[in-house]
């Protein structure tokens, strides 16, 4: 008999046993947040990969003790757990083409009545198109001297105010849903569509359900024109949440992907932050940068991309 199998014959200690135990039950919350249901799991799986760390963490003593088939367990369940994330890889994408666009999506949070720190980052890192959340009345002289040669403001009292800032002139827009609590603002270009939502936060599993059933309405809504568009907004849910589903089956991709996960919420916890915060591109254009901005003033960080219609 080789060492390894005797090794797995011996019992387990009373340490050996609780720390396994710890394990298994963070492995089995890891998994059961892919079902997001009940509500509870729904929560925790925007964490999941604040969970995935935790379980890498737990799993290093038990691959040093043990050997043969009790190290396999520890290696491959964080393993397949993270191939989830392989997507986000940070591996760059290719130059910017010539008809490139940068577009940028900001969360100012609806109490922050100064934006002189999204204008500097702005000045530094240029937009074609900035998308703007939780605006209100405050909000709208600051806006339109942000250097955008066009503003469609849609402000409102609360949370869910709107606001869509461009350098080209749109051919027309739409507030989607202007009698809800919770709009969407769509804007035709010459080339696409850019639209601008911002679904509420799944604190109650009756808002979850709205915000859920806005997204699922909206890509139907898109589907009444072929323009490509571009979905950009603070969605309340990670790139991995079933929120989002709705727009991987139209096929759009994450702009993140290839660049990092950039969480961008909350703005002053880094241990729990999590990217809510999104741009969507159809499948066939190339994102060539995508990194999030500095601190605003708001609990939300900016996320900034260059993409480029068409493939290259």
């Amino acid at each position: 008999m080789s060492e390894a199998q005797e090794q797995d014959r011996q019992p387990l200690s009373l340490a050996e046993r609780f720390w396994g135990g710890l394990w298994a039950l963070v492995a089995l919350a890891i998994v059961f947040t892919f079902w997001q249901q009940p509500y509870l799991l729904t929560l925790m799986s925007a964490f999941r990969f604040q969970m995935l760390v935790v379980l890498v963490v737990l799993s290093v003593p038990p691959v040093l003790v043990f050997s043969g088939r009790r190290r396999l367990l520890f290696v491959a369940v964080p393993c397949m757990v993270a191939f989830t994330f392989l997507s986000y890889l940070p591996i760059g994408g290719a130059p910017p083409g010539e008809s490139s666009v940068s577009v940028a999506v900001v969360n100012v949070f609806s109490g922050n009545r100064d934006l002189t720190r999204v204008q500097s980052w702005l000045q530094e890192h240029p937009a074609d198109i900035l998308g703007v959340l939780e605006v209100s009345s405050w909000h709208e002289e600051q806006l339109r001297q942000m250097g955008f040669e066009h503003a469609i403001l849609e402000p409102r009292t609360g949370n869910f105010g709107l606001a869509l800032l461009s350098r080209e002139a749109p051919i027309r827009s739409e507030l989607i849903g202007a009698d809800t609590p919770f709009p969407a603002l769509l804007a035709e270009f010459e080339s696409y569509r850019v639209l601008l939502m911002h679904p509420p936060p799944p604190i109650r599993g009756e808002l979850r359900r709205m915000g859920d059933s806005q997204v699922e309405t909206l890509m139907e809504y898109l589907k009444q024109d072929t323009k490509p568009t571009i979905v950009m907004g603070d969605f309340n849910a990670t790139g991995w949440d079933l929120r989002v589903l709705p727009l991987k089956e139209s096929g759009f991709k994450d702009a993140r992907q290839g660049h990092g996960l950039l969480p961008t919420w909350p703005a002053d916890n880094v241990v729990l932050r999590i990217p809510i915060d999104h741009i969507f591109v159809p499948q066939e254009w190339t994102v060539s940068e995508c990194e999030t901005g500095p601190e605003i003033g708001s609990d939300h960080f900016p996320l900034r991309a260059v993409i480029t219609p068409g493939a290259l």
